[in-house]
């Protein structure tokens, strides 16, 4: 049982009919050997070949700690998988499409999660899959995330849709908004006052940081600091320039009106989730988007689009939306 305390997360294909596995296959009976031992949770990424997510779309665990050999193929997949392990699943999304695609864990984690590498079995951090599970019990219950670019619908199917999202995120916003709006409140009156400060937004708790680590252009390492500082508490140093720059005024107020734009627009029912660092597949470099710690990603009733902190709404894609003026 040596790799009972390791995470993973396992590339599957897709099953004709989204049918869901009772065991994990592999090639390599190492590979299959390997996570029959963890008792820990297990992640599992589809595979884009037969028209899969290319995401994380579910969580399971090993259902018996054996190795069963038999010789299978699968549709859309070369060669035959020998070695099986039995699994059970503990959470699938409804929506497969919002699930964490593979340059989503690559910024959230720092890894290259390159398919087919390793049998498809990659080692992840406790922390990593902490954050990877929340975000994805996070999504559950969203509507499906539709591309801008998808064709132009005729005017009954837009109607149905958007009624359709309406109540999907109505029934969110009964149990979250009111929390989040209040926490988005609280920190606009600590921002108000101390103005060289910045927020975390994630699975609707809301934390302040020092707007001085945005120095750091790594961002892996940039998340390590801000997770460091709000898990301690704050950091005493830290804390003490942050508190000088503020009573310097070097810093400006508008960072603060932005929030309390978003808190007002969660309180209309509007959005009814807000995340910061944004999340989504949007950090190629021709999204044109604000840097993630820069913008606050909303989704709901509006639609899902990434707020910069000047007042610009984007599309996931880059497109500006609208201007928010005043600030």
């Amino acid at each position: 049982m040596s790799e009972s305390n390791t995470y993973y997360i396992k590339q599957v294909w897709r099953q004709k009919g989204d049918v869901l596995f009772d065991r994990i296959s592999f090639k390599e009976q190492n590979k299959a050997q390997e996570l029959s031992q963890t008792t820990r949770p297990v992640l599992l990424l589809e595979q884009k070949a037969n028209s899969g997510s290319n995401a994380v779309f579910a969580i399971g665990h090993v259902s018996e700690p054996v190795v069963i050999e038999e010789e299978m193929t699968f549709p859309g997949q070369t060669g035959e998988f020998l070695y099986h392990v039995p699994f059970t699943y503990d959470f699938v999304l409804e929506h497969k499409q919002n699930g964490i695609t593979r340059d989503e864990l690559q910024e959230l984690t720092g890894q290259k999660f390159t398919p087919q590498v390793k049998g498809g079995l990659y080692e992840i951090s406790a922390d990593a899959h902490e954050q990877l599970t929340t975000l994805l019990k996070a999504r559950a219950g969203q509507a499906p995330i539709v591309a801008e670019k998808a064709p132009k619908a005729t005017a009954k199917a837009t109607a149905t849709s958007t009624a359709t999202a309406k109540k999907a995120d109505k029934a969110s916003t009964v149990v979250a908004d009111a929390g989040l709006a209040d926490q988005l409140g609280q920190a606009v009156a600590q921002l108000q006052a101390r103005s060289d400060l910045r927020l975390v937004v994630e699975a609707g708790q809301v934390s302040a940081f020092p707007a001085a680590l945005l120095a750091l252009e790594d961002l892996s390492a940039l998340q390590a600091e801000i997770r460091n500082y709000v898990s301690a508490g704050g950091h005493a140093e830290l804390d003490v320039a942050a508190a000088e720059t503020a009573a310097a005024g070097a810093a400006q107020s508008r960072y603060a009106n932005v929030i309390k734009l978003v808190e007002s627009m969660v309180r209309e029912g509007k959005y009814a989730s807000v995340q910061i660092p944004t999340v989504q597949q949007v950090f190629i470099e021709d999204a044109k988007l604000p840097h993630p710690y820069q913008a606050i990603e909303l989704q709901g009733a509006r639609g899902h689009h990434i707020l910069g902190t000047d007042g610009t709404l984007y599309t996931t894609e880059g497109k500006v939306v609208q201007h928010f003026l005043g600030l």
